[in-house]
């Protein structure tokens, strides 16, 4: 639309006005005869009122209620001459002084604001330190950004002159008045601090996930370097993710380095699921479960083993069956029963390898439940059922391999050894933990 006169000088007049003093009675008077004029032009031609003109109209005239309170003010110091004129300018346009009722509520407006505004820096602090971490990448740079741009824009907003007269003008063309700022910087303040809770306490998850999103697929790609990176990245936004604490924990086991592993495994079963979570983070957590106790288990310490690993079972024990926890049951089982066998408890570690054998038809395991089979083989000798022994044995010898672990190695080794000479006895051991690894 072509710019009409009359509504581009009354523009001008509002953006004129000085925010850092008061008005003038000429700038008053002078800004209400344009609006004068503006309406007697409207009123002698009124197809000039388009609704594109009419919108902006609106919108310059919410502006000069925001002036409303500076207006009548300076209007006081009009000449006597002139008040006639001036009170006809002020009918026409409805000016009134605001409410002094809100005055009494700026101090605790000022109050709140100041807090308010702490907490929002305290959270862009701790929202930005979350990507300020080594290898940061291009999601971490932008974001990065963008919270430091929410840093400085809210600091040379509210700190600086500048940012102070800017503010104030935006309040007056939404026609918020002197009056009002502090009850406005107040709503202002908490709308920050609402949008930085929203962003830490909705954001932060969805951040999480799309890292261990990412961490999962570059594992799968053998890019194990990049895989842990997103893990610990969305341990940071997410301590308590127990999805993202298995993988990490999973991927430090793999990578032969058992302390960082069970420091992540202890910490998920530090914060185990609620009955009512998803099975997928009651799988994660008897995985968890079940890695942390079979490390105890290479540090030949089966007892610490069981315990971990009975606090598990029976931490599940109220589940209802679910096909999708059978694979953590049964590496929970076998370590039982692994434990037993390292102390001589023989018809134990019998029973416990027996259910963890059990799930086999149901678990899809690459290892066919290999060392459940060594295991149980080991326990078998153990109580001199050499016969009943064997076809475990053959299990062991054929899948162990599969397991891709030292104990898997060497249990193997054992298994051709026994194959080797079925009918002699195995070799005795005082220690049976000695035997069992």
């Amino acid at each position: 639309m072509k710019s009409w006169p009359p509504l581009t000088d009354y523009r001008r007049a509002l953006d004129r006005l000085p925010i850092d003093r008061p008005l003038t009675p000429e700038e008053a008077i002078e800004l209400l005869e344009l609006r004068d004029r503006v309406a007697a032009e409207l009123a002698q031609t009124p197809d000039l009122l388009t609704p594109a003109l009419g919108r902006q109209l609106w919108w310059l005239d919410l502006q000069l209620r925001g002036w409303s309170d500076r207006l009548l003010v300076a209007l006081e110091s009009a000449p006597a001459d002139r008040q006639a004129e001036v009170d006809r300018l002020v009918y026409a346009r409805s000016l009134i002084p605001s409410s002094q009722r809100w005055e009494r509520f700026d101090p605790f407006a000022n109050v709140l604001s100041a807090v308010f505004l702490t907490g929002s820096t305290g959270l862009i602090v701790d929202i930005a330190a979350k990507f300020f971490v080594p290898g940061v990448d291009l999601f971490g740079s932008l974001a990065v950004a963008g919270q430091s741009a929410i840093a400085l824009v809210t600091g040379r907003t509210l700190v600086t002159e500048t940012g102070q007269t800017w503010l104030k003008r935006q309040l007056i063309r939404y026609g918020i008045g002197d009056r009002y700022w502090q009850e406005a910087g107040c709503l202002g303040s908490l709308a920050l601090l609402g949008l930085l809770i929203a962003v830490r306490q909705v954001g932060f998850p969805l951040l999480a996930e799309q890292y261990t999103r990412w961490g999962e697929k570059a594992y799968k790609d053998n890019r194990l370097a990049t895989a842990g990176e997103c893990y610990e990245r969305a341990l940071l936004f997410q301590p308590e993710a127990i999805e993202a604490r298995y993988l990490a924990g999973r991927l430090a086991d793999e990578v032969s380095e058992p302390e960082q592993a069970q420091q992540h495994y202890r910490l998920v079963l530090k914060n185990p699921p609620e009955k009512t979570a998803s099975s997928e983070d009651w799988q994660f957590y008897l995985q968890a479960s079940s890695n942390l106790s079979r490390l105890y288990l290479l540090k030949k310490d089966p007892e610490q083993a069981a315990v971990i690993a009975q606090l598990a079972v029976r931490a599940s024990a109220p589940m209802p069956k679910d096909p999708a926890l059978d694979d953590g049951l049964y590496g929970l089982y076998k370590n039982l029963g692994w434990a037993r066998f390292a102390r001589g408890r023989y018809e134990e570690a019998e029973s416990w390898l027996e259910k963890a054998i059990a799930l086999e038809p149901f678990i899809n395991r690459s290892d066919r439940a290999a060392a459940a089979h060594c295991l149980m083989a080991k326990t078998l000798d153990g109580l001199q059922d050499y016969r009943s022994a064997l076809p475990h044995w053959e299990r062991c010898a054929n899948d162990a391999a599969q397991l891709g672990t030292p104990e898997g190695d060497a249990w193997q080794g054992q298994a051709g050894d026994r194959l080797d000479q079925p009918n002699a006895k195995p070799p005795k051991s005082s220690n049976p933990a000695n035997s069992a690894y």
